[in-house]
């Protein structure tokens, strides 16, 4: 199993990324220290994967550790010449990026809920689910009685 690992800067906080399998996962770490960087690789990816990352001196100790590491050097390509690259998680950081950008200024308190969201609906982009089915089937069913004013909330043609 391959993941391809990368980071992107979100002033204040650092944002964390994996892909696999055309997937991600990302979340928010309090530095890019080697000791930081190698706790969430641990926690996240099966021993024994493949790591495709850039060149950051945070991911310098992932063989030493016990990780097949491949480094992609971004001054030269995005790829090892041997057909490694880490452009899935690069995809990625382009997507989220914009859409943080549509969001506006995102409060550092909020910055897990953008992530989750915008997570959730890349890595359903090719379901031939509905998201929006997907989504309400995980909502509990509103009683009968509570219907009405679950309605109120989103018929704004009664304001007086």
């Amino acid at each position: 199993m391959r993941h391809v690992v990368g980071g992107v800067r979100q002033t204040p906080h650092i944002v964390m990324g994996m892909a696999c399998e055309h997937e991600v996962l990302t979340g928010i770490l309090p530095d890019r220290t080697l000791t930081t960087v190698t706790a969430a690789i641990a926690k996240h990816v099966r021993p024994g994967s493949v790591l495709v990352t850039d060149c950051h001196l945070a991911y310098s100790g992932l063989k030493r550790d016990g990780w097949e590491h491949i480094p992609v050097n971004h001054s030269r390509a995005f790829h090892n010449f041997a057909g490694m690259t880490n452009n899935p998680i690069e995809a990625y950081w382009s997507v989220l990026k914009r859409t943080l950008r549509l969001y506006g200024k995102v409060a550092p308190d909020n910055l897990w809920r953008f992530l989750a969201e915008i997570q959730f609906r890349y890595n359903r982009r090719k379901s031939k689910n509905s998201l929006f089915l997907e989504l309400v089937s995980a909502f509990p069913l509103i009683a009968p009685e509570q219907v009405e004013s679950q309605e109120r909330n989103f018929n704004w043609s009664n304001f007086q």
